[in-house]
């Protein structure tokens, strides 16, 4: 404890100038004996992402048409028959192209298409779900495969 009581005051009754040390000076251009390598990198910049638009129901009845495969025409009775809306009801058919439910499931001709949709109830193809959409228009997908536009005619 004398010797650190020692050195502590040493170092107070030294002249400032005794203290400081020598000052450096250069002399030429400095020369890195390796590659710098910084210690602390800034974080990268966010990534940039572009904003997601939501479709209107149109376009998404019109890229459902699409993929399903059915003519122009299904877009003009999409907006006729429910203005592209899918949890459209009448007093007999549901959904973006008013699909006659009742008589539709019941069609000899139509059950093993309407299972290839994976439409089993009503929910399947009403309601403005994504998965009721796709439903709706693969279930028109197969009427129109089978009567043709025969149920959208007035």
């Amino acid at each position: 404890m004398r010797a650190l009581i020692a050195g502590i005051l040493l170092l107070f009754t030294l002249t400032p100038t005794a203290r400081a040390a020598a000052p450096v000076e250069l002399t030429g251009a400095a020369v890195a004996s390796a590659p710098a390598v910084r210690v602390n990198p800034p974080a990268p910049p966010p990534p940039e992402v572009e904003p997601v638009v939501a479709l209107s129901l149109c376009d998404d009845a019109h890229l459902l048409r699409v993929n399903a495969g059915l003519p122009d025409h299904f877009d003009y009775l999409a907006q006729r028959e429910s203005k592209c809306h899918n949890d459209v009801r009448t007093y007999c058919c549901y959904g973006i192209y008013q699909i006659y439910w009742s008589v539709v499931r019941t069609d000899h001709r139509m059950i093993p298409l309407i299972e290839a949709c994976g439409v089993q109830y009503l929910s399947d193809i009403y309601g403005e779900n994504p998965d009721a959409r796709r439903g709706n228009t693969c279930v028109a997908r197969a009427l129109y495969t089978v009567v043709g536009y025969q149920p959208w005619r007035t």
